[in-house]
């Protein structure tokens, strides 16, 4: 998108999308336009604020069963006997679609998806043809991602955890195999896009989401809030600025290069020994 005509498309599709969903109305055409706009001026290399290549979070126990993180806060949860599900937030964009989501939300993070593994082998989520690279057009759909790509394509990542338990671990697993039992059924959610631009809610669907649609969708069915959003209504910065009074543990920020599963399984180890603080 280095022209106006390249903006000019970006504004015919979401149009084109309005008419699919619709929706006639002038004043939803004209907060359409006005978001067009606002990409067109953010439209920039967006990056992380300067850090440190790799940072891993340190959280420590000074008196019995009671943790701390890093920044001295206490952190008040019981963590004992629980099981961790990975967030994982993407930056360093590489497609125009990237960037205008950074550029709307005028943030650091343009995707996020979750995992089971401290490896980040497998990372789900929802993804659009064009996230990939691909045209502006329906398809897309429930996937399966790898650090590996990340590392690759030389990304920087912010990765936390949420720590669930029993029942609720069940829940996510249930939910990650129906998705993937019927993945040639799910779509990425343009319209989604849309109604989040125009502050429509429409009923959730399962099987049509975008990124931070669905996993804030999994928080709030395994019992982890603080977004104060609803799922349709979450950017991924949403995701990303999640911290320890949520029950999100931040454990890695840099680059995808520099990640080693290993030591995230220690610090999720540390913080596992917390038991209940009085």
């Amino acid at each position: 998108m280095k022209n106006a005509d390249e903006f000019g498309k970006l504004e015919s599709f979401g149009m084109n999308l309005l008419s699919q969903m619709g929706i006639a109305g002038l004043e939803e055409q004209k907060t359409l336009q006005a978001a067009v706009l606002g990409i067109q001026k953010n439209w920039k290399e967006q990056k992380l604020p300067k850090q440190e290549a790799a940072h891993f979070y340190r959280y420590s126990i000074r008196e019995s069963g009671v943790l701390y993180g890093e920044d001295g806060i206490r952190i008040k949860q019981n963590l004992t006997g629980k099981k961790p599900m990975y967030l994982v937030s993407l930056s360093s964009p590489r497609t125009e679609f990237s960037k205008a989501i950074m550029a709307y939300t005028d943030s650091a993070y343009y995707h996020v998806s979750v995992s089971l593994q401290a490896g980040l082998g497998n990372l789900y989520s929802f993804m659009s043809p064009a996230a990939a690279g691909g045209a502006w057009e329906p398809g897309g759909g429930f996937c399966s991602d790898s650090i590996k790509r990340y590392r690759a394509e030389g990304c920087s990542i912010l990765v936390s955890c949420v720590l669930l338990s029993e029942k609720d671990y069940r829940v996510l697993l249930d939910t990650l195999s129906e998705l993937m039992e019927h993945q040639e059924e799910t779509q990425y959610d343009y319209q989604g896009l849309v109604r989040y631009i125009i502050g429509k809610r429409e009923e959730d669907n399962p099987f049509c989401m975008f990124c931070s649609q669905f996993v804030a969708s999994l928080l709030v069915k395994t019992g982890i809030g603080g977004i104060g959003k609803e799922p349709c209504f979450t950017s991924p910065q949403d995701i990303a600025a999640l911290g320890a009074e949520s029950g999100v543990y931040r454990l890695y920020e840099g680059e995808a290069r520099l990640y080693s599963g290993e030591r995230i399984r220690r610090i999720v180890r540390e913080l596992m020994r917390c038991g209940t603080t009085r």
